[in-house]
This record gives structure tokens, C-alpha cells and sequence, in this order.
């Protein structure tokens, strides 16, 4: 059976065409070299030297097989360089799930500097809903997801990144946006955007929670599915809603965002299934935490 060890034996030996210093340069006895190189020889059928009293030299099977050893060769180096790269997490690829919170935090602008230092790292991001990244998770097809809030579940684990806190997104020319601040009970009376039960129940039930606290439950309430659906309704004066603290990052002419007090926040995590984390996964969770914390 060809081994690796006896295509760099003969590689070596093409390149010297002296037994000697062949030996020499693998650091093995004479000897020994020409054991390797009979066994290479009878495995191919072929003889692969010319030798003489004076001098070594390769043969035509010689010239052909020292090509293709080489190639050979460079194949299962590079193949080991990539198979070392992907023990320590440095190349392979992620499936990165989030909801509609994700273009309103700082992961965007993370991932984008973590792909520079980690280029050979591939992210496939997915954009579903909270409840389909919770099924898409569990069923392994999304390796690491980011959402916001909600109840957590017993098979995944959690890391919190950031706690912002809640703002009253209204229409510029309603009489609270006058105020500096509102209060939560300041919106007992108004329409509120919320996020759909059937897909966003956990954000949903949580703002609900919150409304709860101050004494109300928004009436009448629209159902938006997406961040553009509410500043749409905002900005036609239909409704007020709820935003998390973007640190100034949106500006929309005709709406206005005000803290509401007392101070509530919200929870975005990333989250995936215990125990399914890769080392390019668990490096690319620690290099977000770290980032997203230390400007917070």
C-alpha cells in the first residue's frame, strides 16, 4: 500500500538525485530510503529511477509520477491546514436566524466587523418570525438565532446582549409628543400598534404585561407585522407604538420617540440549542457578547 510518507521519500529524491543527501534532508538512513523506494516502486509496477555507478536519475514513469506526487502532496497538506482551521473554529459556516429587531440593534454592525476578521467564516442570516425562529431551531436547521424578549425555552440556551429600554414612537403633532417624557398610563386612552399574537406571541404578551402594569389594555389595538408596518401607521397618525431605545439611530420626519417611565426593557438575546454549539459557533457568540457589551 502507497503511503504519504513514500511520495515525500520520492519527491525528495527527485529533487537530490543522490541517495545520500536524500537521506540526509528526511533526516532517515540510507538504507531506509531505498527500502521505500522499492516498496513505491513494486506498488506502481514502474521504475521510477535510472541508477548507475555515476549517478541517479528519473525515468519518463519518473518525470509523470514526480507531477502528480507533488499535486498529491499539496492536496493533503492543504487538506490538513483546513481540517486544523476547522478544529479551531477559524473557516466554516453559520446559519444565523433573527426577526425584524435585528436591523434596529447593533448585530448588524457587529456581524460586519466580525466577518472581517473572520473572513473565512460564512453567515447564511435567515429572517423569520419569532415563533419560526424557535421551530427552526430546534428542528438544528438555523444554528444560532437573535430575537427580542419573550418566554424562554427549557432546549435552548440564551445569552442576553443588550437591555434597551422602551420608547413611545407617536405621531408628531399628537398632543403627547409635547411632553418630554410619557408614562406608560398616559396611553390608556390611545390606539397602540402591537405585534400579532399568531407569530410574535412572546413580544406580544410581554408588552400586553407591561400595559397590565400601568392599569389598561390598548384599545382597539392595530396588528403590525414588521418595524415598517408601524412607523407607517405612526406617521399617518393612526396609532401610537412601542420602540426599543435605538440610540438615536432612527429618525422619521413625522414621528417622534419619547422614554416612557417608569423605565421598562427589553431583552435581545441570542439564543441556540444546548449543547449544539460548534467552536466557530461558540467564537463568533463570544466575539458579539464581548463587542455589543462593551458599548452598551
Amino acid at each position: 500500500m502507497i503511503e504519504l510518507r513514500h511520495l515525500r521519500y520520492f519527491v525528495v529524491l527527485a529533487r537530490e538525485l543522490h541517495f545520500g543527501r536524500a537521506a540526509t534532508a528526511l533526516h532517515i538512513e540510507q538504507p531506509a530510503l531505498s527500502h521505500n523506494l522499492r516498496q513505491l516502486e513494486e506498488e506502481l509496477g514502474v521504475r521510477l529511477l535510472v541508477r548507475n555507478t555515476r549517478n541517479v536519475e528519473l525515468s519518463e514513469a519518473g518525470r509523470t509520477y514526480l507531477h502528480e506526487a507533488l499535486q498529491l502532496i499539496k492536496q493533503m497538506d492543504d487538506a490538513a491546514y483546513a481540517a486544523q482551521r476547522a478544529e479551531k473554529g477559524e473557516t466554516g459556516q453559520l446559519n444565523f436566524g433573527y426577526d425584524n429587531s435585528f436591523v434596529l440593534s447593533r448585530m448588524p454592525r457587529t456581524i460586519k466587523q466580525y466577518q472581517v476578521q473572520s473572513p473565512e467564516i460564512k453567515i447564511i442570516p435567515h429572517e423569520y418570525f419569532p415563533d419560526q425562529l424557535l421551530e427552526q431551531t430546534l428542528d438544528g436547521k438555523l444554528d444560532i438565532i437573535y430575537t427580542c424578549g419573550g418566554r424562554r425555552h427549557p432546549q435552548l440556551d440564551y445569552v442576553t446582549l443588550e437591555r434597551p429600554r422602551w420608547l413611545c414612537a407617536i405621531h408628531k403633532d399628537h398632543p403627547l409628543a409635547a411632553e418630554k417624557v410619557i408614562h406608560w398610563q398616559d396611553l390608556k386612552d390611545e390606539q397602540i400598534a402591537l405585534p400579532p399574537y399568531s407569530n410574535m406571541w412572546g413580544l406580544h404578551e410581554s408588552l400586553l404585561d407591561l400595559c397590565r402594569e400601568a392599569g389598561f389594555l390598548p384599545r382597539s389595538p392595530f396588528f403590525a407585522y414588521g418595524i415598517l408596518a408601524v412607523f407607517g401607521l405612526v406617521s399617518a397618525n393612526l396609532c401610537a407604538s412601542f420602540i426599543f431605545d435605538t440610540g438615536g439611530m432612527i429618525k422619521i420626519p413625522e414621528i417622534v420617540f419619547r422614554p416612557l417611565l417608569p423605565i421598562r426593557r427589553l431583552q435581545l438575546q441570542m439564543c441556540w440549542r444546548k449543547g449544539s454549539l460548534g467552536l466557530a459557533a461558540t467564537n463568533f457568540v463570544e466575539y458579539c457578547t464581548r463587542n455589543i457589551r462593551a458599548k452598551s
